[in-house]
């Protein structure tokens, strides 16, 4: 009830914020001890934040899918419409950075499939990408005459480059 109430832009923002704050929930205290975030987590915490995630790995168990796939999803489905505020002037036409995400998905999963990063390469990660992605660009698609497009050039476009850092952070050492 209290979502139907928001503006469009609020809606926007939490359509793109809660779905990063669940995937950082799961990569802190789902994923495995060889992350960047566990690292970083494990240094600041300690012992507090290694009993937070015995507290939540017991009392909430979570699926695979849930831990490994879902969140790729999630972030492909927010870089996709935070990229949608954004585009690369690249003369008559500007490109969209909405499928930025996509492909950035897609082929970090190709390199693990060659084993040329870390990773195993699962193809339900990609049907989890691909999934949300085509729900945000449905999304998008609703909403274009409402949002305005603005150039990489625009201050804002820090935080879409700082959400691509997030992926890195959660991503496996």
């Amino acid at each position: 009830m209290y979502f139907a109430r928001l503006d469009l832009e609020k809606k926007f923002q939490l359509s793109v914020v809660l779905p990063l704050v669940f995937c950082t929930f799961i990569c802190l205290f789902y994923r495995g001890v060889q992350s960047h975030a566990h690292l970083v987590f494990s240094q600041l915490f300690t012992e507090n934040y290694l009993l937070a995630k015995l507290f939540f790995q017991e009392q909430l168990p979570l699926s695979d899918f849930m831990i490994y796939s879902l969140p790729e999803g999630l972030w492909v489905f927010s870089l996709s419409l935070l990229g949608s505020k954004f585009y690369l002037d690249m003369g008559e036409r500007p490109y969209n950075l909405c499928h930025l995400a996509i492909a950035f998905a897609t082929g970090l999963e190709c390199l693990q499939y060659f084993h040329v990063t870390d990773g195993t390469f699962d193809i339900l990660d990609l049907g989890a990408s691909l999934f949300f992605w085509l729900l945000a660009l449905f999304i998008i698609e609703e909403n274009r005459v409402l949002w305005k497009a603005r150039p990489i050039s625009d201050f804002r476009f820090a935080i879409f480059f700082l959400a691509f850092g997030a992926v890195y952070f959660s991503e496996t050492l």
